[in-house]
């Protein structure tokens, strides 16, 4: 979830609607536990990622599965930890698309800037974004249905593309650092 993102918003249907209506069809369809995990949580932003979790959290009221993790009281070793766990990830928020990937966990993103697309095609995940310019539940279900039918291939794919992403940047910093 973000607070960014819905500043950048354009859909006609609402980003907490979409998050709301995503996780309601994945506790109808699946049996998973659902994560909601704050990226950004400034003390001195009024509304951060931690509210976004909550007002999530407050329309799901009946829902037993899902929980917001506390990434204020965790290392960020411990959040990585966290992430490289789970099944999938629905994501907002870039540092949480780079820990997914870098951990070998498949991410749908909703994107609102090239640098998301960008990241995708380093480890051939182009086609699993949707963007807040015309994301609606009905979009993004359907994205996820067909996103978690092809999870395992796509782990396998991101995979088989680590360690080219991982060589790309150890070569990229390199121009970064020389004088």
């Amino acid at each position: 979830m973000s607070h960014q993102i819905i500043r950048q918003w354009n859909s006609s249907e609402s980003y907490l609607d979409c998050i709301v209506n995503l996780i309601r069809h994945i506790e109808a369809n699946t049996t998973c536990q659902i994560m909601l995990i704050p990226n950004e949580i400034p003390i001195l932003n009024r509304y951060n990622d931690m509210h976004v979790a909550h007002d999530i959290v407050k329309k799901l009221s009946n829902s037993e599965r899902i929980r917001v993790l506390d990434v204020s009281s965790i290392t960020s070793t411990e959040l990585k930890e966290n992430i490289a766990r789970l099944d999938v990830m629905v994501a907002s928020r870039y540092h949480s698309c780079v820990a997914a990937l870098s951990s070998g966990v498949p991410v749908l993103v909703i994107g609102w800037h090239n640098k998301y697309e960008e990241l995708l095609e380093l480890y051939g995940q182009e086609r699993w974004i949707i963007s807040c310019e015309n994301c609606t539940s009905k979009k993004l279900i359907q994205m996820f249905d067909s996103f978690w039918a092809r999870k395992d291939n796509e782990r396998e794919i991101i995979r088989k593309k680590y360690f080219d992403v991982r060589n790309f940047l150890l070569e990229a910093s390199k121009t970064l650092f020389v004088r």
